[in-house]
């Protein structure tokens, strides 16, 4: 494929990174939750392709990328991811990001749980 005129590929970046992400209550819980174990993550975090990552954490020397997907993240009641979750999922991994997703489903537990299940889930990955 060509290449695309600078002007227009600065546009298109531009345009792909677009106004800067807001927390949502759901990540401020789970950021707040990561803090509560010591963690100190980096929130709203832009990678060099121009993807927005609601939090990075370091664990055991390993950097993480987590990512909090609410609702708007699958297709109507389902827990199908959208086209555009799932595309941003598999190009990350291809970027080489270690990723933790939480979906807001699995969240929904009592707040002294919370830390437990990132606790859990931040070593199945990283082992």
């Amino acid at each position: 494929w060509p290449l695309l005129p600078a002007k227009l590929a600065s546009q298109c970046a531009d345009a792909f990174r677009g106004t800067p992400a807001r927390a949502s209550v759901l990540q401020r819980q789970v950021t707040s939750a990561l803090r509560a174990l010591g963690h100190d993550p980096q929130e709203e975090v832009c990678t060099a392709q121009g993807y927005s990552l609601d939090a990075v954490v370091c664990v055991e020397g390993r950097t993480v990328a987590v990512e909090v997907d609410g609702p708007s993240h699958f297709v109507g009641r389902t827990q199908k991811l959208t086209g555009a979750s799932a595309l941003k999922r598999r190009q990350l991994g291809a970027f080489g990001w270690t990723l933790l997703v939480v979906p807001y489903w699995e969240w929904d537990i009592q707040q002294e749980e919370q830390c437990k299940y990132l606790q859990r889930r931040l070593h199945e990955i990283i082992r």
